[in-house]
């Protein structure tokens, strides 16, 4: 960009334990070698304050995560699923119950998009299953919005309603302890195997 390096790097990092001290990141450069690989060379000051600009003063918490909840593949779990149909918009979690079989189902009526909806039903999931489970949404935007809340930073956005679910989804992400995996299927087509016939 500039050709120069930063004079100053601000890591105001919390921890689910609180925020980092000084002393707990001189600590991180003396013994993360990934730390001190990106930091090899670097000259200048490395600060634990938040720096000036407005984004850093609002409700935002940058927080190190030292190991993601999100699983690569799919996990030896429940598999729950997620839907919206019809006006006013029903928001629709369903799985199957590990022990009866048996289909059940969360039902609520949703106003606004459908993206908003289903947004609804990820988030009433997070809320039902704390256990580790599969979630399967037809929803690509949703599916890329749950999958990048961990490491989130919102912005308040002007419908209030889809940022109200966003800033619940990030804190249940931020929360959640165990492991998650999200994926996208196309609705209703004719492709062999569970995910498909199910959703």
């Amino acid at each position: 960009m500039a050709r120069r390096d930063f004079e100053c790097i601000h890591v105001p990092i919390g921890l689910k334990s609180g925020q980092i001290t000084k002393a707990m990141l001189e600590h991180l450069l003396q013994e993360n070698e990934a730390l001190q690989f990106v930091l090899d060379s670097f000259t200048g000051q490395i600060s634990i304050h938040r720096p000036a600009h407005k984004i850093f003063h609002s409700d935002a918490q940058f927080t190190l995560v030292l190991k993601s909840v999100w699983s690569k593949t799919p996990l030896e779990a429940l598999t729950v699923f997620t839907d919206v149909s019809g006006r006013p918009h029903k928001s629709v979690l369903t799985w199957r119950h590990p022990q009866t079989q048996q289909w059940e189902a969360d039902i609520a009526e949703v106003e606004g998009s459908p993206q908003v909806a289903e947004l609804a039903a990820v988030i009433r999931a997070f809320e039902r299953f704390s256990k580790p489970f599969n979630l399967v949404t037809d929803s690509a935007y949703v599916e890329g919005v749950v999958s990048r809340a961990e490491q989130a930073i919102l912005q308040e956005v002007s419908n209030t309603t889809f940022f109200q679910l966003l800033l619940k989804l990030v804190k249940l992400v931020f929360h959640r302890e165990q492991p998650l995996f999200v994926m996208h299927t196309r609705s209703h087509t004719d492709l062999p195997g569970f995910i498909a016939e199910e959703n």
